[in-house]
């Protein structure tokens, strides 16, 4: 009876086992089944996009979000690429296997820039392990990592460079300072201290600024480009220069004309180098009227990347006053040395008053040390001088004092209106002025002025 009850048991525990075995093995198929239709999806889109795509999660709007090989996720999808593999016995799926992981092979390593973090989640609980204890493993033979020699020469190499960049920006600060100093400003400004500031690093605050706003200012200055690529080429490839009032060679051609532009004159590539710019705004508390700084912020980045794009040397500065006397804002320099102007025009913004004339010297001087032919000097400014005791009548003819005197040492001088004291600055300026009705113009008007002055 015993041998009976036991085999009738041993029997109900054997179909108790095989039942769920089927079961199992439905389940794990199914799911399988599952995983290598949304991962062979997933494929398609990567392949389809020619890009080693690496996705995470989905975003809100149910879309896939795709991360770069430098978060912390981006082995989530070739590792289940590999899995899936592994399970399937599917030959072409090992070849994309390879490749996703190739494309995060630089994950490996120790990154200069910042990858992604684990968001902060509610938890009710913390979970315990079942192997408590301490193991010594007297085998282990090391990370296996070979870039960590490279990974300090790195950071070594970039402290540096930064240093070395924060002392040449320092001693550009002080040459400029020293130059300042050494400037005779004339009666107008006698006693008058003069102070030169810029930025010896940049914030990543400016250069995110830059970037947010820059890619349509960019095209804006590309376009610009276009027009006056011709002209360069031109210049670069030399040619012949006909209709010349005078010269060492008559052109046959010319003969028959009476105005006496009968010469010609072969010129060699490259032979002149032919423009320098200096750009000077005016960043007294009125410009921040009416969005003024905001276009003459934009027209300094339109025009720095035109000139630059170009190999046009150019300057860039802003003036205003403080407590101290005259305030100059050096946003580029002629001979920069980290390449980062084009983010300190960021720091542009509107102070207090404007002492014109001694801002328009310091930066005539400063572009009377460039070697260029021709040396155009831009001024954007919205109004009078206003400073204590240097206004009205006798600041005018300051400034046009100072418009003459640097005319003669081949200075061009062009002061652009861009408030409602227009015929006021037309007056100090005459010839010079500019009047810029519409401002979100003046970038276009600044380039096509540099232009002129280029043929």
């Amino acid at each position: 009876m015993k041998n009976l009850i036991a085999f009738a048991f041993s029997a109900f525990l054997l179909s108790c086992a095989g039942a769920p075995k089927t079961e199992e093995k439905s389940f794990i198929d199914e799911n399988i089944d599952f995983a290598r239709a949304q991962i062979g999806n997933e494929i398609g889109v990567i392949e389809a996009s020619g890009k080693c795509l690496n996705p995470v999660t989905l975003k809100t709007d149910s879309s896939v979000y795709y991360c770069g090989y430098a978060d912390w996720r981006s082995g989530f999808f070739p590792g289940s690429v590999w899995y899936l593999y592994e399970l399937t016995g599917d030959s072409t799926l090992l070849p994309l296997a390879a490749k996703y992981t190739d494309a995060i092979e630089e994950a490996k390593q120790v990154l200069s820039e910042e990858g992604g973090r684990i968001a902060l989640t509610k938890t009710n609980t913390i979970l315990d392990e079942n192997n408590p204890g301490v193991t010594y493993a007297s085998q282990y033979q090391g990370s296996g990592y070979e870039h960590a020699a490279e990974d300090l020469f790195r950071i070594l190499n970039d402290v540096a460079a930064k240093k070395v960049q924060e002392d040449c920006q320092t001693e550009l600060t002080e040459e400029l300072q020293k130059t300042a100093n050494d400037i005779h400003y004339g009666n107008a400004h006698a006693g008058i201290h003069v102070t030169i500031h810029r930025l010896t690093s940049v914030s990543d605050y400016l250069k995110n600024e830059y970037q947010t706003v820059a890619p349509p200012l960019l095209r804006a200055s590309k376009k610009l480009q276009s027009t006056i690529l011709p002209l360069l080429k031109e210049e670069q490839q030399g040619g012949k220069q006909k209709n010349l009032l005078f010269g060492k060679r008559l052109d046959s051609h010319a003969l028959y004309k009476t105005d006496g532009t009968i010469f010609t004159r072969t010129r060699l590539p490259g032979e002149e180098k032919r423009l320098a710019v200096a750009l000077l705004i005016d960043e007294s508390g009125s410009m921040g009227w009416g969005d003024r700084m905001t276009h003459a912020r934009k027209t300094a980045i339109v025009l720095y990347d035109f000139c630059k794009s170009l190999g046009i040397p150019i300057t860039i500065y802003g003036h205003s006053t403080d407590a101290g006397g005259v305030a100059l804002y050096s946003y580029a320099e002629f001979d920069s040395v980290d390449n980062e102007d084009c983010y300190r025009l960021m720091d542009m913004c509107d102070r207090n008053g404007n002492r014109d004339g001694a801002a328009l010297r310091f930066v005539a001087e400063h572009l009377c040390t460039r070697p260029e032919l021709q040396k155009l000097l831009i001024l954007i400014s919205d109004g009078q001088p206003a400073d204590y005791g240097y206004s009205g009548t006798e600041a005018e003819a300051d400034l046009r004092g100072i418009k003459k005197e640097y005319e003669k040492r081949d200075v061009i001088l062009f002061a652009a209106a861009i408030g409602d004291d227009k015929e006021n600055i037309r007056r100090i300026y005459k010839d010079g002025f500019l009047d810029i009705t519409k401002l979100e113009e003046l970038p276009k008007n600044m380039a096509q002025l540099v232009k002129q002055h280029l043929k």
